[in-house]
């Protein structure tokens, strides 16, 4: 039987991997191995914490070399962090002096593939499978994973890992995480993953565990909790995809807790305006919040995301569409969502497209603040319980707004030029490229439907908004700097300090935190520099509701965490239109029956298409509702 005790306060410089029968360590003892290496703690293939206990059994201290990757999304990360997995394989295959065999129970692996492996990882910052580049293939796997991950921009501790130029099918994997940012899976630099029949939850941590992290954490860049800001609560996201990474995810489940399911960020900004970077595909998903907070799926900058007959039961919004360009589209999909359908945020004419689909929500279908995405919406049900079908209103984030942490706009003032009668375009910059003759309106169309529910646009303008932050290109970047995302290869700075258990100190380094109040990622495009009218389109469609201008009022006056629940919860006075303007066309095949004070800047009436208003005035003068073209300050009214 070997044995080795480590007495109290006593040091173990490990130079190569051992294996044991039993261990013992007590409290202050410590085991140590040379700089750029790392020590992974297995008994009977589950990964423990390296830390004071007794172990028994098939004991194995495996000595590995760690894998670098640079942390965080602030200016201030520029570090690379020891990684540590069961496996890591790059073009050349499995690299045995980083990877960590003793952590796979059963299956086998070659230079190709990996299949029929158990992975238990009962410790922090430990990861699953890495595959770094080159082709590859993992199959009936099952990945458990409890205890902190250390970064989820960069998949410290994740369950599967794909980066530089990898491309990996991913078929028959499970996995199961209940640690904070232990995130499951994650997709970035140009690495391309195909999931099959995958099924991926995570599950996060309790609010103690969270500040607990935190504190471990400090200096690696981790944002340990969802913005409030958004409005949701949660600790962990199950699944990312950054920079210029693809998933496509076929028969798959992907759940969370709370915060997020299907995740994108960072991503590198394009070369042109028709170009995104990150690629977002599912098709025959169930995608899900188990708690009554979280998002289905997140679209950032330059990403675009489809999905095809999923379905979404999520807790606050199937999917956020946020910043510069970032789209999405839903084709035959089933939304069920405790508060809202979609919410978009300091978007500039990235598309939402809707077909073939019903969205069951309680509050509005789709909820807008200062940005001008457009949305398609064909032949699909939208069934609003609290009878809004889009809301567009000033950002309440208040990291993005000049007022700050103040939810309503003080006061309104009328910006001279802004044409209330129409679509507004301009000449912008989104990524640094400029767009000539861009629509800086937000514009909704509907066709082959029939709606019940209001329409308002009640944003003032009386802010400025901020747009979003991308990565640079990673191929721009110059030699030996290093892109947000995975470096690849290499492990630690030759400088590093000797440290044990493949953890170092970064503590002295420092990180912003995003969620802080006085987090800046640094020079932010406007989303808005223009006032936004709500441009509406019904293509034989039949529309119930009010269709109008109107003052939004939240039910506190400022945003502050302890009111996170609050973030996109308004009433609608309506109103008339002071810089938004509300413009409906109707085609022949449409029609539209006001059901309270509708106040809109234009209506266009085709030959055919009916108007069910009791009355209408332009300009306080009673007129007739006729076919043609109107423009004014009009007033439908039940």
């Amino acid at each position: 039987m070997k044995k080795v005790e480590l007495k109290k306060n006593e040091k173990w410089t490990l130079a190569e991997t051992v294996r044991l029968d039993e261990l013992i360590i007590h409290d202050g003892a410590s085991v140590a191995v040379p700089q750029g290496k790392t020590v992974t703690l297995t008994v009977d293939g589950v990964e423990k914490e390296l830390k004071a206990g007794n172990w028994t059994g098939d004991v194995v201290l495996t000595v590995c070399d760690g894998y670098g990757r640079k942390g965080g999304i602030g200016p201030s990360t520029n570090f690379v962090s020891s990684f540590r997995g069961a496996i890591y394989v790059d073009e050349t295959g499995v690299v045995e002096n980083k990877s960590v065999p003793a952590a796979l129970q059963g299956g086998s692996y070659d230079s190709e593939k990996l299949e029929g492996a158990k992975i238990v990882s009962e410790g922090p910052l430990f990861g699953g499978i890495s595959v770094a580049g080159g082709k590859y293939s993992v199959k009936d796997v099952d990945i458990t994973m409890s205890g902190y991950g250390g970064n989820d921009f960069t998949g410290n501790g994740a369950g599967f890992a794909a980066s530089g130029d990898a491309d990996v099918v991913v078929e028959n994997m499970t996995i199961r995480s209940d640690g904070v940012i232990r995130i499951a899976s994650i997709v970035t630099d140009k690495a391309k993953v195909h999931f099959k029949n995958c099924d991926m939850l995570c599950v996060g941590g309790t609010d103690e565990e969270r500040i607990a992290t935190e504190k471990a954490t400090e200096g690696l860049g981790s944002m340990c909790k969802v913005p409030w800001m958004l409005g949701l609560t949660g600790n962990c996201r199950t699944t990312s995809i950054l920079t210029k990474g693809t998933a496509i995810y076929e028969d798959c489940r992907i759940s969370s807790k709370s915060w997020g399911a299907l995740s994108t960020d960072g991503t590198s900004s394009p070369k042109s305006l028709d170009q995104y970077s990150v690629n977002m595909t599912a098709k025959n998903c169930v995608v899900e919040n188990l708690d009554d907070r979280g998002y289905g799926a997140f679209s950032i900058g330059a990403c675009k995301e489809d999905f095809d007959n999923c379905d979404f039961n999520v807790g606050t919004y199937a999917l956020i569409q946020a910043n510069e360009t970032a789209r999405a589209s839903f084709n035959n999909c089933r939304i069920n969502s405790k508060h809202f359908g979609t919410m978009t945020y300091c978007n500039q004419g990235g598309p939402i497209e809707v077909k073939n689909s019903v969205f069951n929500t309680e509050m509005a279908t789709f909820l807008v603040k200062s940005g001008y995405p457009e949305i398609i919406c064909e032949n699909s049900q939208l069934n609003s319980k609290n009878g809004i079908i889009l809301q567009l209103m000033d950002c309440d984030d208040p990291m993005y707004g000049q007022y700050g942490e103040i939810f309503d706009a003080p006061y309104r003032e009328k910006v001279e030029g802004h044409d209330l009668t129409k679509a507004n375009f301009h000449d912008i910059t989104i990524f640094g490229i400029e767009s000539r003759n861009h629509c800086t309106d937000l514009r909704a169309s509907f066709k082959d439907m029939d709606i019940k529910g209001d329409f308002y646009n009640s944003i003032t303008n009386s802010c400025k908004i901020s747009g979003g932050f991308n990565m640079p290109d990673p191929d721009d970047m110059p030699d030996g700097i290093l892109p947000d995302g995975f470096a690849g290869t290499g492990g630690p700075p030759a400088d590093m300090p000797d440290f044990g258990g493949g953890m170092p100190d970064f503590n002295a380094m420092g990180s912003p935190d995003p969620t802080s109040a006085g987090f800046s990622m640094g020079n932010m495009p406007a989303a808005s520099d223009y006032p936004i009218n709500l441009v509406l389109s019904f293509e034989n469609t039949a529309v119930q509701g009010v269709i109008s201008a109107s003052v939004a009022k939240h039910s506190y006056p400022k945003s502050s965490e302890e009111h996170w629940n609050q973030m996109g919860v308004v009433t609608n006075t309506a109103a008339p239109a002071l810089n938004n303007g509300v413009i409906v066309t109707l085609d022949s095949g449409s029609s539209w029956t006001v059901t309270g004070d509708s106040y809109i800047t234009a209506l266009n009436i085709a030959s055919g298409a009916t108007v069910n208003a009791g009355s209408m005035t332009i300009n306080g003068v009673d007129t007739p509702i006729l076919p043609g073209s109107y423009a004014g300050d009009i007033l439908l009214t039940k």
